[in-house]
C-alpha cells in the first residue's frame, strides 16, 4: 500500500523503516510524475511485502525537498535502514524500475 508522507510521518514511514523504501518526490504539475505514478501502483502490488513505496509532495513539503536537494520532479530516492541508497532522477520504464529494485532485495 503506497503511503503518502509529509514532515509529520517521514522519520516513522521511511527513516525508521526496516524495509527498502522507493521515495517518490513528485510535482501535481510534472507530467513525467504522472506517467510513472500508475507504474508505481504496479510496483507495490508486484513487490508487496519486499519493498515500501511512498509519494512525497514537494509542492507542500518543501523542507523534505529541500532535505534531500530534490531540483526536479520526479526524483526516487531509495532508503534502508534510514540511509539513502540511490537517487534517480527522470521517468524509467518498468523494467528499470525492477531491475533496481532486485539488486536491493
Amino acid at each position: 500500500m503506497i503511503v503518502f508522507v509529509n514532515s509529520d510521518n517521514f522519520e516513522e514511514e521511511v527513516i525508521r523503516s526496516d524495509e527498502l523504501v522507493l521515495a517518490d518526490f513528485y510535482s501535481e504539475s510534472c507530467i513525467p510524475c504522472k506517467m510513472l505514478s500508475p507504474m508505481l501502483y504496479e510496483l507495490d502490488a508486484q513487490y508487496e511485502g519486499k519493498i515500501k513505496i511512498v509519494k512525497i509532495k514537494v509542492d507542500t513539503e518543501f523542507e523534505l525537498a529541500q532535505r534531500f536537494e530534490i531540483s526536479s520532479t520526479p526524483t526516487v530516492l531509495f532508503f534502508r535502514n534510514g540511509r539513502k541508497l540511490e537517487s534517480l532522477t527522470g521517468y524509467k520504464d518498468k523494467d528499470t524500475w525492477e531491475e533496481i529494485i532486485n539488486s536491493y532485495i
